[in-house]
């Protein structure tokens, strides 16, 4: 049984949630949502960012980073 959500769905949610709360017209954003997504979730979520348009998106864990688990983020570029 599905919750109906996939974790990308989940994924692109929260971190849109946090876009919204920040400044428009930057060539730059850092987005990190609490959860720690696997790999393939991140690739998914880099995949969707990069064909909406940002020409650079970097997605990472904080376990990737070698920081305290539990958290992503989400880098995106726009130049």
């Amino acid at each position: 049984m599905t919750s109906g959500t996939s974790k990308v769905e989940e994924a692109v949610s929260k971190f849109e949630e946090q876009f919204a709360k920040d400044e428009k017209d930057q060539d730059y954003y850092h987005l990190v949502v609490v959860g720690e997504y696997n790999r393939q979730t991140c690739d998914e979520v880099e995949k969707i960012y990069s064909q909406s348009g940002w020409s650079k998106v970097k997605c990472r864990t904080s376990s990737e980073n070698g920081e305290r688990g539990g958290f992503t983020g989400l880098q995106l570029y726009r130049s």
